[in-house]
Formats: structure tokens, sequence, C-alpha cells
């Protein structure tokens, strides 16, 4: 069995250090909790532990405050193993609930905290609008990669708080000058929101160095990359080929960046201010990241991501590799995301009442009748990757760019697999039977529209003193 622990520290108060745990063996169960107490007596902090027992108790607790249906608040906190033994996103809402009203700081259990500045560190500040800031260095193996970071006594809590919850402008405020913010890559709308309108960051992130934290699944990434991040990637076909089967890499800003958007994101290290709403977490399947990232984007108005020029060690202890599939499948992250490119909030302001509406349309197409919806999911996937092939098309017609061989082989590669996957049943589309999308797209649509409510009981419980991470 596998079991996935998500961190998280509470900037706000006393110190806390919180443990999201999502093992069904009572064994493991203890044998943290035993962990868990040799930390508390050799370093003297506060830490709470949420496993089975203790999300047990609080959904039942939670529902009957709030008067929500039990098996909401069960998927939104353990998940359904029946989709796979990734229930991270599961983990993640736990910890929402637990730290409701506080800024936290939250990470993967395989991250050390060794903190490393960005191989290119810039002073100043820099805003974008234009797709991820994020500066992509490939290296064949994991001792390349930290070597080239400088690592150095750093507090990364403080570097994460000083952002936290601040309206950009008054963070901002501390590079005076024109000379010290870059606007290279922002937009004239961004910019003039920025000016005119009060907002909040809500989400930081800084860079890691080691595992790249990617699916082991998704070569469709290294397709999409552009600028200094494709010339890295495609200086010699001995790089590029190396890129595609070490993991190891070095992401991060070159300096801090404000940006409107919180896509894509890569969710191990992250801070939140998670004071007022935020968006629920996907309970199942990997990539729960990126579909926050975007309900974040979508359903809530003049928030801001900071990305930070620092780095933490990610260091997986299972060995990962990239393993491509002659088919293209698509997971329900995959799915929600497609689905959520579709809906438009039209004239709906509040983040509540986003998300209900984005829970109503989600959840409409996950009750499809079964004809019908394999019929709207296979036109969508297809659409979807299709306006992925035409723009790899444009790309590779155009003569902007000095494209190498290599890169466009495996480009004509990509496309042949497209055309061999176009005419397969929606049952080899998608990685687990379409039955369990289906229903995980109500269940998920179900969640949306529930989880302001969830959230707002979870306070009340808070204001009583019932907490769901109890102390070790």
């Amino acid at each position: 069995m596998i079991s996935y622990l998500e961190h998280c520290i509470r900037f706000d108060r006393t110190p806390e250090f919180v443990v999201a745990d999502d093992s069904r063996s009572s064994a493991t169960r203890e044998s943290y909790r035993q962990m868990l107490r040799s930390l508390k007596a050799c370093y003297g902090m506060n830490i709470t532990y949420a496993g089975l027992e203790e999300k047990s108790a609080f959904i039942k607790r939670l529902s009957n405050k709030g008067s929500i249906p039990e098996e909401v608040v069960s998927w939104a906190c353990l998940g359904d193993k029946r989709y796979g033994v990734v229930t991270i996103g599961a983990n993640r809402n736990a910890l929402l609930l637990h730290t409701v009203g506080e800024r936290t700081f939250s990470s993967d259990d395989d991250i050390i905290c060794h903190v490393a500045a960005s191989p290119e560190m810039e002073e100043g500040l820099a805003i974008s609008s234009k797709g991820s800031p994020l500066a992509i260095r490939f290296y064949p193996d994991r001792e390349s990669a930290l070597s080239s970071v400088q690592f150095s006594e750093q507090d990364i809590l403080a570097l994460h708080e000083q952002w936290l919850g601040q309206d950009p402008k008054e963070g901002g405020a501390r590079y005076a000058g024109d000379s010290q913010i870059s606007t290279e890559k922002a937009d004239p709308a961004c910019l003039q929101k920025l000016a005119t309108q009060s907002g909040k960051v809500i989400l930081t992130v800084n860079g890691s160095v080691g595992d790249c934290g990617w699916s082991a699944e998704d070569e469709l990434f290294f397709l999409t990359l552009r600028g200094k991040n494709f010339e890295r990637i495609t200086s010699s076909e001995q790089a590029y080929r190396s890129a595609l089967t070490s993991r190891e890499v070095v992401q991060v800003v070159s300096q801090t960046t404000i940006t409107e958007q919180a896509k894509p994101f890569f969710g191990m290290c992250i801070g939140l201010d998670n004071r007022e709403l935020l968006p629920p977490f996907p309970p199942v399947g990997r990539g729960e990241d990126a579909i926050f990232g975007e309900m974040l984007t979508l359903c809530f108005l003049n928030t801001y991501t900071v990305h930070l020029p620092w780095t933490l060690v990610h260091s997986p202890l299972q060995v990962r590799s990239y393993t491509p599939s002659p088919i293209l499948h698509t997971g329900f992250p995959g799915w929600i995301l497609a689905c959520i490119g579709l809906f438009e909030p039209k004239f709906v302001s509040s983040p509540a009442d986003r998300l209900y509406k984005l829970g109503q349309f989600v959840e409409e197409i996950g009750c499809l009748p079964k004809a019908s919806f394999t019929e709207f999911a296979h036109q969508l996937l297809w659409e979807g990757r299709g306006v992925f092939v035409a723009r790899l098309e444009e790309r590779l017609s155009g003569d902007q760019e000095n494209l190498p061989a290599f890169w466009r082989r495996d480009v004509e590669k990509f496309f042949k697999k497209m055309h061999q996957s176009a005419l397969l049943p929606i049952e080899q589309l998608f990685q687990v039977n379409p039955d369990l999308i289906q229903h995980a797209s109500v269940q998920f649509g179900q969640l949306l529209k529930w989880w302001p409510q969830i959230v707002e009981a979870a306070r009340q419980l808070r204001a009583e003193g019932f907490r769901l991470a109890q102390p070790i």
C-alpha cells in the first residue's frame, strides 16, 4: 500500500507542523505516529496528525455541523481508492480544512529543506502574464543538478510569509524605481489592473532542484517549451535525449515574479493564504495542483501568485522515470482540466458563486446519459488535442525559430501517435474505466458546489475548539 504524506506549517499564532496521511493500513499509520512522536521529542515543536481515524471523525462532525451530505465531505478528505492509490488532493483538502483562517506553507513529504538561490538570481521584481515564468535547466543526474546551485542558510517560511496576504502593490513598493521592476512579460491589461485595483497574493511558490515532479507519462510537456527553456533543452541532441530520461532539473524563476495566473504551477512546496475561501483540490489522481491553479485563476478575481527565486530539494525515495505509452491516455485530472476549459463564468463575480456554477457545469457533464457522455468525451478530448496539433504544425511551418531536426522528428512521431489513437474507443482513451470518470465528474461537481459551506462549517468547528488533525 502506497501512502502519501502532505506537510503543512502554520504561520499564524503558535507555529504548528501538520501531517495529513492517506494510508489505509493501520500499521503504517501507527508507524507514522511513532515517527512524529520522536520528532516532537527531538525538536520540541507542536505536531498534529490527520490519519484515517482523525479524518473519519471530523467528516461526521463537519457533515452534521453544516448539514452537508457526508459522502461529499468524505470524498473531499479521503478520495476513493477505486480511481487508483493516488489521493494526494484529499490530503491537501484535509490540510485546507484544518488550517482554515490561517496562512500556511505546505510541502510534499519528499521535499528536503535545503535552500538554494536561483542559478541566475537577479535583484528586482518581475511582472508576468504570459505563460509560466519558470526557467528550467536540465541535468543528466541528481549530483549535477545539486552542484549547479549554491545552498545557503535562509528562512524559507519568512520568504513566503513576506508576500502572503499582501496587496501586490504594497509588496512591490520595496522595489522602488522603474529600473527594479521588469514588465517585459506583462500585457497592458495586467499592468492596469495591478495599478488601479486592489488585489491579494494568495499563493506563493518556490522552485525546486532534483526530480522534476512532472507526470511520468507526460511527453507533451517537452513539445511545448519555448524561449530559453527550449534553447537549453535543444542545445544538442545529447542534451535533449538526456532531458527526456533523467528527470533531474532546476526549475525556478530568476527573480521574484508576480503573476495573475496560477497556471501552470507545481504544488510540491507552496504558501497559501487560507484566511478566506480557496478552491478545493480534486481528491483523486495526479495533477491536482494544476486543477487547483486553474480554478484559482478562473474563479478568484484580483488574486495573484508570487514565484520566489529560491529552491528546495525534491528527492523522492523511489527512482522515477518517464514511461511513454503508445496510446495518449487521459486521466481524471486531464479530463477535468478539459471540462474547466469550456466553462464561462460570465457575470458571476464572487468566488463562491463561481465555484458553484463551475460545479454545476461539471456535474451536468457527469450526469449525461452514457452514450451522450461517450460522444461528448470523444469530441472534447480530440478537439483539445487538435488545437495542440495545430499549434505545433504552425510552429513547424514558421521561419522565426531554428528548430533542430531531432526535435522535428519527435513532433512527427507525436503526430503519428495522435493519428493512430484517433479512432480508438473511449475505454482506451481514459486511464481508468469511463464509468469511473463519469461518476467522479459528478462527485467533483458536487464538491465544488458544497465547498464554501464545507469551509464555513470547518471555520465554525474551529471556533468551537474542534480540529481535524490531532496533537501527537
